[in-house]
């Protein structure tokens, strides 16, 4: 896999539905979708991407903006960087199925790898469901990660039925470190 030489810099990045992930169910990355893999995300604009599922076959959406994440079974350690871009206008819309990171989602697939996320504006993404959401804003899951020096607003999670949400502008679930 790559690593943070690996570089995205000065982009504009819109109109992105996401990646099919057999391997987990899930519809990912509707902007930038790292996989199984380290990278250098900085000085991007990110907007107007959209993950949207109505179908049982699916398990759930993740990362309308950004995602950083993996199989679970490839043994790499991967770091990634994401620095000094502004994520908004991003949006998450699971009719079926689990939701999380209308912005930022980082979920862990190796022990050792990292997540920096800094100096960023993350604003104005949603997320909606009718299971589970996490993270409007960002989402962290099973990974070590350090969130530093960002600007976290307006961004909405909403839970219908008998849903629930979890974090409009930060969530995490099971992290060995976040600081």
């Amino acid at each position: 896999g790559e690593d943070t030489t690996s570089v995205l810099n000065g982009f504009t990045i819109t109109g992105g539905s996401g990646t099919y992930n057999s391997y987990s169910k899930d519809i990912e990355g509707g902007g930038v979708f790292i996989y199984n893999s380290g990278a250098r995300i900085c000085n991007n604009r990110i907007t107007g991407n959209y993950l949207y599922n109505n179908d049982l076959e699916i398990d759930g959406l993740a990362g309308a903006g950004i995602l950083f994440g993996g199989d679970g079974v490839t043994s790499i350690e991967s770091w990634v960087i994401i620095e000094g871009n502004e994520i908004f206008g991003n949006g998450v819309n699971a009719v079926e199925g689990w939701a999380c990171a209308g912005g930022i989602g980082v979920k862990g697939f190796h022990q050792d790898s990292r997540a920096i996320i800094k100096e960023n504006i993350i604003r104005d993404n949603n997320l909606a469901t009718y299971l589970t959401g996490m993270g409007g804003g960002i989402a962290i899951e099973n990974c070590n990660a350090l969130i530093q020096g960002n600007s976290i607003r307006n961004n909405i999670i909403t839970a219908f039925a008998l849903g629930t949400a979890i974090g409009g502008g930060i969530a995490q679930d099971n992290h060995p470190e976040l600081s």
